[in-house]
């Protein structure tokens, strides 16, 4: 049996709604520029390519319907949208494989909209409500590989993560950084001693979040927070193979000690 964990939610939460069948996923494509050549018969194609959006279609069943029919449309479809307008951070689904009344799910994907496809009434009090559910192009791993390194008080210079392995086809880090002080610091990311992003964190926050996929940086709070110096969040980004990761700070000899946690998040293209 299988079911769907959609941004905190599973089926089995409620009474009479369930997912009889596994979802659907329709894979994304890859999109490369085509450049025009004077006198030549046909176009070149751009050396870098994009993945569209792909799509996971799940068909909520239900008794009761006229009153689960809101709760489906409700907590599956339209709480989403409202997530995609207001929070900081991707609503998720998962898909569940159920086993003796056991939950296993290991991979989570991003969702950036929700449209409902179909909409049934049976005379019979059954009905049944589908879902799109348009995400990323990567599957990302619940159990992503952590880096962490703790920072002394009253030290100084670059921390260094070396033989960073993604066997995915990318990793979009999250990066939490603990600076201990309130004083206000500037922090340099460098990867593979080439990418860089710099950008300052103010006084009045000790715990800052870098999200290369949402692609903005934001305090405990949830405050969009430093002013950034150079900033392509996708400098982050790490192909598939081994890589080496520099954080370097001006002030890691803070009066506290403090941590940098780096959370890789491999994906893998669908």
């Amino acid at each position: 049996m299988f079911d769907v964990l959609v941004n905190g939610h599973k089926t089995s939460d409620y009474n009479n709604i369930w997912v009889a069948n596994i979802p659907q996923i329709q894979s994304s494509e890859t999109e490369r520029d085509r450049h025009p050549v004077p006198q030549r018969d046909g176009d070149t194609l751009s050396a870098y390519y994009r993945r569209t959006s792909a799509y996971i279609e799940v068909t909520f069943h239900a008794l009761n319907i006229l009153q689960n029919r809101r709760i489906i449309k409700s907590v599956f479809c339209n709480q989403i949208n409202e997530v995609l307008k207001t929070s900081i951070t991707f609503p998720t689904i998962s898909i569940i494989n159920r086993v003796n009344g056991v939950d296993s799910y290991d991979s989570y994907f991003n969702i950036k909209n929700a449209v409902i496809t179909e909409d049934v009434l049976n005379d019979n009090n059954y009905g049944r409500v589908t879902i799109q559910y348009e995400v990323e192009p990567f599957e990302y791993l619940r159990a992503s590989t952590i880096l962490q390194e703790d920072i002394q008080k009253n030290t100084s210079g670059t921390r260094v993560f070396r033989d960073v392995s993604n066997a995915g086809d990318v990793c979009k880090p999250f990066i939490e950084f603990n600076k201990g002080s309130s004083d206000t610091i500037i922090v340099e990311i460098t990867v593979d001693n080439e990418k860089q992003i710099n950008f300052t964190l103010n006084d009045d926050s000790t715990t800052v979040y870098c999200d290369s996929n949402l692609m903005f940086t934001y305090n405990s709070q949830g405050n969009k927070e430093p002013l950034f110096l150079t900033h392509n969040y996708d400098d982050l980004w790490l192909p598939n193979g081994v890589h080496e990761i520099d954080v370097y700070s001006n002030s890691f000899n803070a009066s506290e000690d403090g941590e940098i946690t780096i959370d890789l998040r491999e994906g893998y293209a669908i």
